[in-house]
């Protein structure tokens, strides 16, 4: 019921002028899978041997979706005329007589082939071919007629030819052929220039020992000196020889937090010579959403330089 209303609707567009287009180079290899892939359940169903030959490198100027339409169309036209275990061929080539090398798609199938008298109204609306009871899907003969449209919307033609009844169909769309857009050739990233680094002496403080780690590693590899503890008592011994000129503070430390590190470097009866955070800067990290359980672990400190 779904595709029948969706072709009314198609056809009552078209009829009203109202279809656009949305053209842009297609790959005919890309249109074909497409195509085949959705009409693939039907003639599953039915028992069908489909074979596909495709040259390479083909490509149109064309709304895919549209095109896609077309070629399912004919694909499922073809199964459903078709009587179960029958063939379907689907071939793509390129015409090098056609002006610019035109897009052939034929359909082929052994199926029930149409009557000389039908075959100059196959394309028409609410047309269709005989049928055996046990294909009849309740179609209204819109498929062929949406084919035809869509085809000469893009430029191209259609044609149906078949030796009668019982002798199989065969159609053919031809259309013009598209061209790749050429791609602009790249250009190498421009190089940025830094600004020459001015080493620090980093102390780091962070019982988040892979953190604390990686982001010592990271500032070694800028320039500059750098030191690591894992909790605050121990971080207020190695700023007494270390001197650090900046210190990056985790403020969820155990024992002695960030707060209480920076105040005691500060000015209490543990502060530190050569480091005062009124002229250090002292960054607290917050560690809430990264805070894991360690247990057992003894808090230490990595002293020596990273490098």
């Amino acid at each position: 019921m779904v595709r029948l209303i969706a072709d009314l609707f198609d056809v009552s567009r078209i009829a009203q002028g109202k279809v656009k287009l949305e053209r842009a180079p297609l790959e005919v290899a890309h249109l074909v899978a497409r195509a085949v892939e959705l009409a693939t359940p039907l003639i599953e169903e039915r028992r069908h041997h489909l074979s596909i030959e495709v040259a390479p490198d083909l490509m149109l100027d064309a709304d895919e979706t549209r095109m896609c339409q077309v070629l399912t169309n004919l694909l499922t036209n073809a199964a459903k005329f078709t009587e179960p275990r029958g063939q379907i061929h689907l071939v793509v080539t390129q015409d090098p007589d056609a002006a610019g090398g035109g897009i052939v798609m034929t359909v082929k199938d052994s199926g029930v082939g149409i009557p000389e008298a039908l075959l100059p109204h196959v394309f028409d609306s609410f047309v269709q071919g005989q049928r055996s009871s046990a294909r009849s899907e309740g179609r209204l003969g819109l498929g062929l007629a949406i084919v035809r449209s869509m085809v000469e919307l893009h430029g191209g033609t259609v044609i149906a030819r078949s030796a009668g009844a019982g002798q199989g169909s065969e159609f053919e769309v031809r259309m013009p052929p598209g061209r790749r857009r050429k791609r602009r050739p790249s250009r190498p990233p421009a190089r940025v220039k830094r600004a020459p680094v001015d080493p620090r002496r980093v102390l780091i403080v962070d019982d988040y020992q892979d953190a604390a780690d990686a982001l010592g590693e990271a500032l070694v590899k800028g320039g500059h000196d750098v030191r690591v503890a894992y909790d605050g008592p121990t971080a207020l011994d190695v700023a007494r020889t270390f001197h650090p000129q900046v210190a990056l503070l985790d403020i969820g430390l155990p024992v002695m937090d960030g707060y209480k590190s920076r105040a005691s470097s500060a000015g209490s009866t543990r502060a530190v010579a050569g480091f005062d955070s009124s002229r250090s800067p002292a960054t607290d990290r917050t560690a809430t959403a990264r805070r894991r359980s360690r247990p057992g672990s003894t808090p230490t400190c990595s002293n020596r330089p990273r490098s």
